[in-house]
């Protein structure tokens, strides 16, 4: 009977060795993607908290601007629906030296003193409204709270006036925004989030 000669060892130990890299490339190559994804998501959290913090200043803003304006807050002048429109037409009178001339509407007054609607108009548009929102040919370089935030929208609205038209006792204010770089998102695709804080009229 002939012998039949055996296999290498060697072989096998070559095809074992394979396999073993093999295993190990897709166990690094899964670490490596979780690393990627966890990592996309720390910047996704951190963009998320830094809005956050700034819907709050915005809030609180316009929340010390009504406290500082008793006057023009209880004849219901810091209600708004839609910022949008608020901010398409800027306030006639500037009540302060951050809407200069040559960022103003043509319109627009610069005054060293304003009544309280005057004021109110004021305050409610230098909070609810970044440069880019006013459609006009001049250029606008003031910096605001708002403008750090994606798409934003606000509305104030009146929640307590005793029964009275035109008073108000108690306002809620709320800001609505867009996570970041999702702008560009479908809407089944954005994240949108919202602050809303009251503020009593003393």
């Amino acid at each position: 009977m002939i012998k039949q000669p055996k296999k290498s060892s060697l072989t096998s130990q070559s095809g074992i060795a394979m396999i073993e890299v093999l295993v190990t490339v897709v166990v690094m190559a899964i670490g490596l993607l979780g690393m990627a994804a966890l990592q996309v998501k720390s910047v996704q959290a951190t963009n998320d908290a830094s809005q956050h913090s700034q819907a709050i200043w915005v809030l609180e803003d316009l929340a010390g601007k009504i406290r500082a304006n008793p006057e023009g807050a209880k004849l219901k002048q810091y209600e708004f629906s839609d910022s949008t429109a608020l901010c398409a037409n800027p306030p006639a009178v500037a009540c302060g030296s951050d809407l200069i001339s040559d960022r103003a509407q043509s319109s627009t007054t610069i005054a060293s003193f304003c009544n309280a609607t005057q004021l109110s108009a004021y305050d409610t548009w230098t909070t609810a409204c970044s440069p880019t929102k006013p459609t006009n040919s001049e250029g606008f370089s003031r910096t605001s709270p708002i403008d750090y935030l994606a798409s934003p929208t606000m509305n104030v609205a009146c929640i307590t006036n005793n029964g009275t038209t035109n008073y108000c006792e108690r306002y809620s204010l709320s800001v609505t925004w867009l996570a970041h770089n999702q702008a560009r998102q479908s809407a089944s695709n954005k994240r949108e989030y919202s602050l809303s804080m009251e503020v009593e009229v003393q």
